[in-house]
């Protein structure tokens, strides 16, 4: 995890006024309002899974989901939803997703990401060489219609690697079996870019529902229906050849549904509200997962494994700040300042796959 090269090392050092705004605040600077809940995931017995140690049929894990917002404390305004399942035994976490709504995530790699939130020279650059940029960025958020009812994905591939060893990529997303989906799409008008947070889109001038309207009609559900959906994934196979799977790789990238088809893994029922301080305290994780479904790591921050690695990392620093813990002595080596003159992106940079899975 903390084996990185100078380059990754100043985008960890740039991104690190989040983990003092986590400190500060002693709360999560992103996706500080949330409602959570209980439940249960069972895997489904379906032909597209190839045979899996973790992933077996019939496997029943008792899962803690937690719903949240981007940016702010009121559910109407525009940002956005997200989801983080710990799959859980007894107490222990097994495994953490994180999903977004939207199917990519705007960013290839995480000097790519670091660039889109630096200076506004930078993000014109980022703009003007990638301008489907934009359109993802908007297109991953969501008006308030109801957690229960958005599609949410994992945006970034992580490994699987199958009993007989063979390796592939893996992405995640949820759905629901009970009601239509509610896309909840953004018209953003004239608007080029969202606001930085902790700025926030304004609520449409005409809605009177209350700030905690999303999550107090997630509580209701949980009261009466319940909520259903569907754990669907999608798996790419990987041929040896680092070209294809640094393509594979890339978040901003979605996958052929021909040739990487949809499938149903399992199910998801939840049925009980979570105590929210519980889960306050709970630092999720996105490197958090057994050996045969680690997230792939980079050396270098403009490789596309590069982005969930510092995802990994940016959670880790941030809970332990704001939980008023020291940081392990190899993170916090990494978030010392080092030289200021940023070598280019290096000739053909690449990473060893799931040979490196967390």
């Amino acid at each position: 995890m903390y084996d990185v090269d100078d380059d990754f090392r100043r985008v960890l050092i740039d991104l690190s006024a989040l983990t003092v705004a986590s400190a500060g605040r002693r709360d999560r600077f992103f996706r500080a309002t949330s409602t959570a809940a209980r439940g249960t995931l069972t895997v489904l017995d379906t032909p597209r899974l190839p045979a899996h140690a973790f992933l077996r049929p019939g496997r029943r894990f008792p899962v803690l989901a937690r719903y949240s917002n981007s940016v702010g404390t009121d559910d109407v305004k525009p940002t956005v939803r997200g989801l983080t399942l710990r799959l859980l035994e007894g107490d222990t976490g097994l495994l953490d997703l994180t999903f977004n709504t939207g199917p990519i995530f705007f960013a290839s790699t995480a000097e790519i990401f670091r660039r889109t939130f630096g200076t506004p020279e930078e993000r014109a650059e980022v703009i003007g060489e990638r301008p489907e940029v934009r359109s993802v960025i908007w297109n991953n958020i969501r008006t308030a219609g109801s957690y229960a009812t958005y599609d949410s994905y994992s945006q970034v591939p992580q490994g699987f690697v199958a009993e007989d060893g063979r390796q592939w990529l893996i992405r995640f997303r949820v759905h629901s079996v009970q009601e239509s989906l509610v896309r909840g799409d953004f018209d953003h008008g004239d608007l080029w870019w969202p606001p930085d947070a902790p700025n926030e889109i304004p609520r449409p001038a005409d809605d009177t529902r209350e700030p905690a309207f999303l999550r107090e009609e997630l509580r209701t559900r949980l009261r009466t229906t319940g909520v259903r959906n569907v754990v669907r994934a999608q798996l790419h196979p990987l041929d040896g050849d680092p070209g294809t799977t640094e393509t594979a790789l890339d978040p901003a990238r979605a996958w052929s549904e021909d040739r990487c088809p949809w499938f149903d893994l399992a199910e998801l029922s939840l049925d009980a509200s979570a105590d929210d301080d519980s889960v306050i305290a709970i630092a999720f994780d996105p490197a958090l997962a057994p050996p045969d479904l680690g997230i792939v790591l980079a050396r270098s921050p403009h490789t596309t494994a590069s982005l969930n690695h510092l995802r990994a990392l940016i959670y880790r620093a941030a809970s332990r700040a704001r939980r008023g813990e020291a940081q392990p002595p190899e993170l916090a080596k990494l978030l010392r300042p080092v030289r200021k003159n940023p070598a280019a992106p290096p000739a053909g940079s690449s990473w060893s796959a799931p040979a490196r899975a967390a």
